[in-house]
């Protein structure tokens, strides 16, 4: 099975089409993200996430195409790129799908399908509890305003409503806020499409017409590459972990890390370094095991994911280009550096990382010592807002 297997057609619109019509069936199809064109003429993708958080007052009236800095311009992959390149490059940028252009017409790779690739080995004998993670959580008498906020400022993609006795009863993602954009009770509740109209009657996050139900649920010593499958079967990004209470989630993020090694304790994911010889791979895991070492003392690491590319300078000399990103606790990081020497750009990456670990650090200290909204004093009185 390749890429193009997993690949599905792609929800593709013209830039002069409403912002109401993209979010609607973005929605209805349950798709991320779309693609925009203009005939022949490709523009990039849009994704539920950035209609989110952005103001819009009149989305019936404007155009998509108005929305240029949320148009990504990620080229179309090709239907036979490697998938493990793909993969890499997914959890680097964030992705939620990949546009890739075959026979003519338009498709998406989506992280969902992305998981039918990792091999059986990568999984056979690891439980749920290896790969799940904790998530932002909310109450289920909590607004969708306050789901709003919290996707907004953090990021998140999903929020997971516990009950009071911390049962999960049900997941509110992007789409369920655009959805709730395009009922007319609940706009002014969470603003037309992120705008601040007031809050004239709680609309809440639990509401059964918002709120996914019916979700993927495992023990925490399910086997992963069972919890895949059902996930497969039943087109679910998410699957609740739980053993009496909530435990935590697994995405198809977390199975895709499973194509990493293990670094000092740490998943850690290199590509484009395949051509390179032993010596120069050595240097760099060495490399990435110091960093590893010095960074986990200062924050929790989940992930590093780092993408090489190479291109000639005058035909004489290979200049080399670092992506990188770092997924811990605190936050996810992201950094870029070039040099002639691969491992010089490497350094320079993970030297990024730990100004920006130690800038983030700084400002959380002082977020600390000064004041906090009324939705975050809630949630971390209740142990459910995670920073």
């Amino acid at each position: 099975m390749n890429l193009a297997d997993v690949a599905e057609p792609a929800l593709v619109f013209r830039p002069d089409d409403t912002v109401s019509k993209v979010a609607s069936e973005m929605y209805r199809k349950r798709k991320n993200e779309a693609v925009i064109a203009d005939g022949n003429e490709y523009l990039g993708t849009i994704t539920s996430r950035d209609l989110v958080k952005r103001s819009i007052p009149n989305p019936d009236k404007t155009e998509i195409s108005s929305l240029k800095a949320a148009i990504n311009p990620i080229s179309p992959f090709s239907p036979d790129a490697d998938a493990r390149e793909t993969i890499n490059s997914v959890l680097i940028n964030s992705y939620k799908s990949v546009p890739m252009y075959k026979g003519g017409k338009y498709h998406m790779v989506t992280k969902l399908g992305l998981m039918s690739l990792v091999p059986k080995q990568d999984m056979k004998g690891k439980p749920a509890s290896e790969v799940m993670v904790f998530p932002y959580c909310i109450g289920t008498d909590e607004g969708l305003d306050v789901a709003r906020s919290i996707m907004r400022q953090t990021g998140a993609n999903r929020l997971v409503i516990l009950d009071k006795d911390d049962r999960a009863e049900g997941i509110i993602d992007t789409l369920d806020l655009l959805k709730a954009t395009m009922d007319k009770k609940s706009r002014v509740q969470v603003g037309e499409l992120g705008g601040d109209k007031g809050r004239p009657g709680k609309v809440l996050a639990s509401s059964r017409s918002i709120m996914q139900g019916g979700l993927v649920r495992a023990g925490p010593d399910t086997p992963i590459d069972r919890l895949v499958k059902s996930m497969m079967d039943r087109g679910a990004d998410t699957a609740i972990i739980e053993k009496g209470k909530f435990q935590g989630i697994v995405t198809p993020v977390q199975v895709l890390k499973l194509l990493s090694r293990g670094v000092s304790g740490v998943r850690v994911t290199v590509s484009g370094m395949q051509d390179e010889d032993a010596f120069i791979k050595t240097v760099v895991d060495e490399q990435l095991r110091n960093e590893v070492r010095k960074l986990g003392k200062s924050v929790p690491i989940e992930y590093m994911v780092l993408h090489v590319d190479k291109y000639e300078e005058d035909g004489k000399r290979i200049k080399y280009s670092v992506k990188g990103r770092l997924i811990t606790q605190k936050g996810d990081f992201f950094a870029g550096d070039h040099a002639w020497d691969v491992t010089k750009a490497v350094r320079g990456v993970l030297q990024k990382f730990e100004a920006e670990v130690s800038k983030k650090f700084e400002k959380s200290r002082q977020f600390r010592l000064g004041s906090r909204g009324p939705e975050k004093d809630a949630f971390r009185q209740r142990g459910r807002f995670r920073l």
